[in-house]
């Protein structure tokens, strides 16, 4: 990982815990379009993140799946 990706990554800690400002979600917002894994994997975690705690593994691991198939037929190598 390098200096942008630690960055955009407590920007993501940041907006997670409701602690960012709004000139650090705009930021965030700005990252994420040209770090498009990055991004489905913040959408990942954000998902997981809200989700009550009642969700079973099956249904997370395949919401992560649809995912990763998204990611697929884009072209994006994980």
């Amino acid at each position: 990982m390098n200096n942008t990706d630690d960055h955009i990554w407590q920007l993501i800690a940041l907006s997670l815990s409701g602690e960012a400002t709004n000139e650090e979600l705009k930021e965030l917002e700005i990252l994420l379009k040209t770090h498009i894994t990055t991004r489905y994997s913040k959408e990942v975690i954000e998902y997981l993140w809200h989700v009550p705690n009642s969700i079973n593994r099956q249904e997370a691991e395949q919401a992560y799946a649809s995912v990763l198939k998204e990611m697929g037929r884009r072209g994006i190598v994980v």
